[in-house]
């Protein structure tokens, strides 16, 4: 056994191409095939389908996915521990995180989450469903999302474990600067409000209208922009186009000085920042994070 056969092998679940793995290897494709064989040979299973592109695991190859990558993981910490050295080859965390906390607050987060550790960092950032489908697929270690309790949950969580890393609002906004409301109007009884609203798949979509419902609270005006993207709503609020919903994390981040949020407690949200891990089968480097991160 070498432990660059283990390397190989993540290197085309990761990809799931083996052009791509075995340039990110360094190494031929010819010589790179032969050792993925002599891993398949050593273990007496096929582990990664031939002829299809991308290249998909079997059955036994996303089993022995973890047990790799635990593997690999805790003997760079190993050698790391008894020599001193440390290894361009170092732990890598997958992490899946929606584009507004990545924006807003992932870079502080990960400073403190990382420090003195080693570990290097590898992002899928999109929007909910892809990260969540992303995670789900095991393509990353750690998931951190928005949850809020109005909504269910978006999927079964009994084999992950969980934590509330901070709990934030939604929070209608307008430009500070604006004419079209007063922070302490009545949203209800104001007449041809622009309407800054997120499309009907997005998260954020189905909180606004749990918090219009719930308020019992109708608006009257007309909808200018319809988008999946916070910082979209919050950018046209800006330039005084109307009235748009956006985490206060991100108000206060990147918006402080343009925007203001309506002070009706009726119309806000407590939306929850989750991270979620595997119960089992975490790589070592994964439990360091997943410590700090729940400390």
């Amino acid at each position: 056994m070498d432990i660059n056969w283990l390397q190989d092998f993540l290197a085309v679940a990761d990809t799931r191409h083996f052009t791509q793995a075995a340039s990110r290897r360094n190494i031929s494709q010819a010589a790179f095939s032969r050792r993925i064989r002599a891993l398949e040979s050593w273990l007496g299973v096929t582990l990664i389908e031939r002829g299809t592109v991308p290249a998909h695991l079997t059955a036994e190859g996303k089993r022995f996915e973890s047990e790799a990558r635990d593997t690999v993981a805790r003997l760079m910490d190993a050698r790391a521990s008894l020599t001193g050295f440390k290894s361009e080859s170092r732990s890598t965390i997958r992490l899946s995180v929606t584009q507004t906390i990545a924006a807003a607050q992932l870079g502080d987060w990960w400073d403190v989450w990382c420090n003195d550790l080693g570990i290097n960092l590898e992002t899928h950032i999109s929007g909910l469903s892809d990260v969540v489908a992303a995670f789900l697929a095991g393509y990353s270690d750690v998931l951190i999302c928005y949850q809020s309790n109005r909504l269910p949950r978006h999927f079964d969580t009994r084999h992950y474990l969980s934590h509330v890393i901070e709990t934030d609002q939604l929070v209608p906004v307008i430009a500070a600067n604006g004419a079209h409301i007063q922070r302490d109007a009545e949203i209800d009884t104001l007449k041809s409000i622009p309407l800054l609203m997120y499309s009907s798949k997005a998260y954020f979509s189905k909180i606004v209208s749990e918090i219009l419902d719930q308020s019992r609270t109708q608006l009257l005006g007309d909808l200018v922009v319809e988008t999946e993207m916070a910082h979209f709503v919050a950018d046209c609020a800006a330039r005084n186009m109307g009235l748009g919903w956006i985490p206060a994390s991100l108000l206060h981040s990147d918006y402080s000085d343009k925007l203001v949020a309506l002070e009706q407690p009726k119309i806000r949200a407590e939306i929850d920042i989750v991270a979620y891990v595997a119960r089992k089968k975490r790589s070592f480097a994964c439990d360091q994070i997943w410590q700090r991160l729940t400390a």
